[in-house]
């Protein structure tokens, strides 16, 4: 199996991982590059100048920020607050740059990427599933 295929399989795997768990209501920990990953608004200083400082960055999806999550194409999006005035975005991540997804009752690691610094492979959608190009 070439590097190509096995990035492939992993990025296809992280979509099945996520959309399960956001479909069974499972809250779980997402871990990722921060390269990449939006907020919609864009936060307000000093909380975005924080986060961008930041390498890798940590999100608990439970409760609302659980209930919001969803997988467009190879992108997790949830919303969230942020800060002590919890200032609500929407947080787009894709999920090639996730490094680990931890299901958090009981602490366990369900996945794991390896290449969440490269590029992403590209996966072409169909209607009910995801096709490897």
């Amino acid at each position: 199996m070439e590097l190509l295929e096995i990035k492939k399989l992993l990025l296809k795997h992280s979509i099945q991982i996520v959309r399960e768990l956001l479909e069974k209501g499972i809250p779980f920990r997402v871990v990722a590059i921060n390269k990449g990953i939006n907020y919609t608004p864009p936060l307000p200083s000093p909380i975005g100048e924080e986060l961008q400082k930041r390498e890798i960055i940590v999100f608990d999806l439970v409760n609302y920020t659980l209930a919001s999550g969803e997988v467009i194409d190879s992108t997790l999006r949830f919303e969230a607050g942020f800060g002590p005035q919890n200032v609500g975005a929407v947080v787009e991540i894709p999920l090639w740059r996730v490094t680990t997804v931890v299901l958090l009752s009981p602490e366990l690691p369900l996945f794991v990427n390896p290449f969440s610094e490269e590029e992403p492979p590209t996966l072409s959608p169909t209607p009910n599933r995801l096709v490897l190009k």
